[in-house]
């Protein structure tokens, strides 16, 4: 984002308060964006999960609250209940994500919304984004087959679909701003190879 102006104003629209684009309110964005700006310790956040076990391989994780740099805890309105199970090995009932496409997911995800956000403060428009995510990973390390490497993502393919007006070069520059600043992209790119290719579907 720090590659744009912070004020620039969407497309037919003032830059004022209660202006909206993708359906962000880039008010309250920009103010967030100038606060850690201002202050770089601000954007410090310490994030929490509870796991339990179920059975087999069926556990359930609880995230409830989080904690800001100004050691301020945040509590959400409403827990947030996620359901995994790591069907693969256990021959479970596969009612759920396993944690390895909970990962992914969050990969995806975390892209889609830095996309949006990224082109929100630029003040572009964007009528849809679909972010696909594919992983290749060896699970024979999880029970000590010998030689095979710990049981990681080898390579990680991401596509994103994107429905827009932009020319491709500003589309081009807005995902590799995303991938940049995506804070689960830059956590898993650390150790595993993450190709991210976009394709513009529509104009």
């Amino acid at each position: 984002m720090a590659s744009s102006p912070a004020h620039s104003a969407p497309d037919g629209g003032a830059s004022g308060a209660g202006t909206r684009i993708n359906g962000v309110d880039l008010a309250a964005l920009r103010g967030e964006v100038d606060a850690i700006r201002s202050h770089p310790d601000a954007g410090r956040f310490s994030f929490r999960a509870i796991n339990r076990w179920l059975h087999g391989g069926h556990s359930r994780t609880t995230v409830k609250h989080y904690r800001s740099a100004a050691e301020k805890l945040t509590n959400r309105s409403q827990p947030v209940v996620v359901d995994t199970e790591l069907a693969a090995l256990s021959r479970g009932s596969d009612r759920a994500m396993s944690p390895l496409e909970l990962l992914l997911a969050a990969l995806a995800s975390c892209l889609s919304t830095t996309l949006v956000w990224c082109a929100s403060i630029r003040g572009r428009h964007l009528d849809a984004v679909e972010t696909r995510v594919e992983g290749d990973i060896d699970l024979a390390g999880l029970v000590g087959a010998r030689d095979r490497g710990p049981p990681a993502y080898r390579a990680i393919r991401v596509t994103v679909q994107v429905e827009s007006d932009m020319p491709d070069t500003e589309l081009e520059n807005l995902l590799a701003a995303a991938t940049r600043l995506s804070p689960v992209c830059n956590t898993i790119c650390s150790s595993t190879l993450v190709d991210v290719v976009t394709c513009v579907i529509s104009r």
